[in-house]
């Protein structure tokens, strides 16, 4: 088992209760006028969180811990954020899954109508996805809740 540093749990401590704070004092938290504003606390937070999977990866067999649809899903509410294309096989690579795993879980997630296909090249060979209204909001609250009732 790993150690970690006892200023790194003092830290993460120390950082969830600032945003525990933040939240009560309205700074940080969704606006229900604007929930699909993004929060660059949010964006902070998932962009993290693909970087601590695709580090877990490392360490771990990757099909012991998937969730593809997440990462996906994830993926597409950064680059919505950053404002940059997510190509669809950008996406499925960010699942750590073939190809053809990956599609699947874009048709779902596509089903669920979390996210969107958009071509992105005059032949329809290449498309991007982007995040639905529905799943930005859904997204939103999901940290929304992680802040607040860490």
């Amino acid at each position: 088992m790993m150690d970690i540093p006892q200023d790194a749990v003092e830290l993460a401590n120390l950082s969830r209760r600032l945003l525990r704070c933040a939240a009560d004092a309205n700074i940080v938290g969704s606006d229900p006028k604007d929930e699909l504003a993004i929060n660059p606390i949010y964006a902070d937070l998932a962009r993290r969180e693909l970087r601590l999977r695709q580090q877990r990866g490392s360490l771990f067999n990757t099909q012991i811990f998937g969730e593809p649809a997440w990462e996906i899903l994830l993926a597409a509410f950064v680059a919505r954020y950053d404002g940059v294309p997510l190509m669809t096989t950008a996406a499925c690579a960010h699942a750590n899954v073939p190809q053809t795993t990956g599609l699947r879980y874009v048709r779902h997630l596509i089903e669920l109508q979390l996210i969107n296909k958009a071509k992105n090249s005059p032949d329809g060979r290449v498309s991007n996805l982007e995040i639905t209204d529905i799943g930005l909001a859904k997204i939103n609250r999901y940290y929304e809740l992680l802040i607040i009732r860490e």
